[in-house]
């Protein structure tokens, strides 16, 4: 088995280097809150229904949420986005 090679910007182990932040510095989170945050609404839904019994109900659940983050990111209508999606 071959080793892989290092992408460009990062280290052997694939992940970024701390340098990166710094000359980022402004333009990337130096924390994940924001992740955490976005998270937090699935978390619920799951501790609340106390998770999911079929696979294909968590995928559409994942769905769901990424096409209306998605959509309210770009500031579309996120019920609109999801009848485009759809058709």
């Amino acid at each position: 088995m071959r080793p892989r090679t290092p992408v460009a910007g990062q280290n052997r182990a694939g992940a970024r280097s701390a340098f990166d932040l710094l000359r980022l510095s402004g333009e990337v989170e130096a924390t994940n809150n924001g992740s955490e945050r976005k998270l937090r609404p699935c978390v619920i839904q799951r501790k609340v229904t106390n998770g999911y019994r079929a696979m294909w109900a968590a995928q559409a659940e994942a769905d769901v949420r990424t096409t209306v983050d998605t959509a309210r990111l770009k500031g579309a209508n996120p019920f609109q986005t999801i009848l485009d999606t759809l058709v």
